[in-house]
């Protein structure tokens, strides 16, 4: 598989990454960011954040990836983090892939604020309880594997992950020199935010940054024009301006990872952030799950919307991967970044005449 380096096509290393294909999975995990990029020529992947790796190792499977470049968690809320262990320890599952290279994440700096830090402000993270939590469990085999650990802050030079793939990412949060005073304003806004490229097509992957954050990555990168965004913080952007923010990347696909579960509780995607959405049907806005917000009890729906949406992935080939709570909508998003962006799945039409027209009769999004 390392044969693209020295191809009959004698393609440079720098020329074979601008005209690479990269795929973005947004995985189906409820009220969680699991994210996996991958790249069906090099057969690489990198995973951002992780909480199902059951859904992360078929993933993997599914796309043939040969090489595990890292896995990152934007930071440290156990809706990000909690599945990396297990996806480490069940890495060996995908025949022929190689082992995880490199797991990275930001410490917390504040330690006496550790408890108040690692609690999100809405209270669905969870706490550090000890060595035997998932965050325990992290920091240990960081202890362990010194050498396979990397923090991840913007700073000159490159990236501490190997091969092709990675040259496609371009990290612009948080900068190491505005680490305490974001982290000071809550753990979200220390998020890793990462636009990735490939081939003339762009996304924005933001993490839970909020608003405080946000300010921070506007004034040392003004020019955020992205063709995806993955809404922050699943759609949770309190009483800010979401039409500024839409404005300033203007997408033309927005992607939410959202859970069925919790949304009386969260009130995650806020409404104003549907508002500021439907005002711009130029955008195809794709939630991984239903909320109560688009139809009354969607759980009452959830094995007829799963038996749709498995009938046509067996069609397209792409199989139903994903949380076994909640009902999706979207479900697992699959995104191909070429000379254009491009939705793999869900299928468009069937989306919106199979799945949102005939079962969320009061969806909030423009279709």
């Amino acid at each position: 598989m390392q044969n693209f380096q020295t191809s009959s096509m004698k393609m440079t290393e720098t020329e074979f990454s601008e005209s690479l294909t990269v795929r973005i999975a947004f995985l189906d995990v409820g009220q969680a960011d699991t994210i996996v990029v991958t790249s069906p020529q090099t057969h690489e992947a990198i995973v951002l954040d992780c909480v199902n790796p059951k859904a992360v190792l078929d993933y993997l499977k599914q796309e043939e990836i040969l090489y595990l470049r890292g896995i990152i968690a934007t930071h440290l809320h156990a809706d990000h983090y909690s599945g990396i262990i297990g996806l480490l320890e069940n890495q060996h599952l995908v025949p022929g892939m190689s082992s995880c290279e490199v797991v990275a994440f930001n410490e917390v700096f504040h330690q006496g604020n550790l408890q108040r830090l690692l609690q999100d402000e809405d209270c669905h993270s969870l706490g550090y309880g000890g060595p035997s939590t998932a965050l325990g469990q992290l920091l240990e085999w960081r202890k362990q594997n010194k050498l396979r650990y990397a923090a991840f802050q913007a700073q000159a030079g490159q990236l501490p992950i190997t091969g092709t793939l990675i040259k496609s990412f371009h990290l612009l949060h948080p900068y190491a020199a505005e680490y305490r005073s974001l982290e000071s304003k809550g753990l979200n806004n220390t998020s890793i935010v990462l636009r990735l490229s490939a081939s003339g097509s762009s996304a924005l992957l933001t993490g839970d940054i909020e608003p405080e954050g946000w300010q921070y990555l506007q004034g040392n990168h003004p020019a955020l024009q992205s063709d995806v965004l993955k809404f922050p913080h699943h759609g949770a952007w309190k009483d800010a301006d979401a039409e500024k923010l839409i404005d300033g990347i203007q997408p033309s696909i927005v992607v939410i990872s959202v859970g069925s579960e919790g949304h009386e509780k969260y009130q995650h995607p806020n409404a104003h952030v549907f508002d500021a959405l439907v005002k711009r049907p130029h955008i195809r806005v794709l939630c991984t799950q239903a909320t109560d917000q688009c139809r009354a009890s969607v759980f009452s729906i959830r094995k007829d919307v799963l038996s749709k949406m498995g009938t046509q992935a067996s069609k397209a080939g792409y199989p139903v991967l994903g949380s076994k709570k909640g009902c999706p909508c979207a479900g697992t998003v699959i995104i191909e970044l070429s000379d254009h962006a491009r939705v793999l799945q869900p299928e468009i039409h069937f989306h919106r005449e199979s799945i949102i027209k005939t079962y969320f009769t009061s969806h909030k999004c423009i279709i």
